[in-house]
């Protein structure tokens, strides 16, 4: 004879069992959409690839990831110091994103016979009173007074995008003033000794770089030329460091992050870090990336275009590549 203990463990069972049963099949339907978007749903997997020394959230950082819910609009907010706010528009993905266009036979802008691609503007960053700027001063004020800060942004370059002998991404400019500090770049002499600037570079089959313009009259420790797995200084135009430490894969999200840390004056203490996707790919120590105390961070030189100067480096299609989630962070 069953006793009622065991009768309600029986229908204990088959209750569980019943529910298990009932719920299965959803969640089964729903497993791919789960995981769907990861980086707009999980805020510290954007968080550490964006800011990957930290600092956000706070004052002293600001980011335009939608994966972010404290974001920035970068269209509406965003001052341009130079050059043309670039064009809104969407990736392949769907995603909202600065759309990059470079035709067939476009180079360097500053090559005029040549077709326009690319885009180039400087930002210092947002509007003061933004959600970004709570304390006193500016936001402009805030980096003009950093040390050492993060930049960082995501990029697609389109599927079966042909790199030929390289181009130019974006990243951080510096100076004794805006104006000496803009075009920092480009072959310039004039003025190398009041200002200083960082971007990215794409080489043939997306090798990546840092490639930087500092004073002429710097100091560099001799390994600085030497950064594995190659590199190439060039006092006439920039230094190419590092190339092929990373690499950009055609069809898909890159989120790339630069650590710039400014030396004291008289003193190689000052460093380049590039982050890619999260994990540390290129950290050149013990540079001079200043000989001027007044000579300060200005903020983002957002530039991308095939070049080089000569038609060898133009675009050989007409081709895109996609923006989003800027982000800057004062370190200290």
């Amino acid at each position: 004879m069953i006793s009622l203990v065991s009768l309600l463990q029986t229908i204990l069972v088959l209750a569980t069992l019943n529910l298990n049963l009932t719920f299965a099949a959803p969640i089964a339907q729903d497993s791919t959409s789960a995981f769907a978007d990861l980086e707009d749903r999980d805020v510290s997997y954007m968080q550490s690839r964006l800011f990957p020394l930290g600092g956000y959230p706070s004052k002293s950082a600001w980011t335009t990831s939608t994966a972010l819910s404290d974001r920035f609009n970068l269209q509406a907010g965003i001052p341009i110091n130079k050059g043309g706010k670039p064009p809104q528009g969407h990736a392949p993905d769907g995603k909202g994103a600065i759309v990059s266009f470079f035709p067939q036979g476009s180079i360097n802008p500053g090559n005029k016979q040549a077709p326009k691609g690319g885009m180039s503007w400087y930002t210092s960053g947002p509007h003061w009173g933004s959600t970004f700027t709570k304390g006193t001063g500016s936001w402009e004020d805030d980096l003009t007074r950093a040390k050492e800060i993060t930049f960082g942004y995501s990029v697609m370059f389109e599927n079966g995008f042909q790199f030929n002998k390289g181009g130019k991404l974006p990243g951080v400019y510096g100076g004794v003033s805006e104006e000496e500090a803009v075009g920092c770049s480009g072959g310039r002499q004039e003025g190398r000794d009041g200002c200083f600037s960082s971007r990215l570079m794409w080489r043939t089959d997306g090798a990546g770089e840092t490639y930087n313009y500092l004073p002429t009259s710097a100091h560099q420790p001799e390994s600085y030329c030497q950064t594995a797995p190659e590199s190439h200084c060039n006092p006439d135009y920039g230094d190419s460091i590092g190339r092929g430490s990373f690499y950009f894969t055609p069809g898909q999200w890159v989120t790339v992050a630069q650590h710039i840390k400014l030396n004291d004056i008289g003193s190689s203490n000052g460093a380049i870090e590039i982050f890619v996707d999260g994990v540390s790919k290129l950290n050149v120590q013990g540079i001079e990336l200043r000989t001027r105390g007044d000579s300060v961070f200005r903020g983002i030189q957002a530039q991308t275009f095939f070049g080089g100067h000569s038609t060898d480096w133009a675009s050989p299609k007409d081709q895109t590549a996609w923006f989003k989630d800027w982000s800057l962070a004062i370190i200290n």
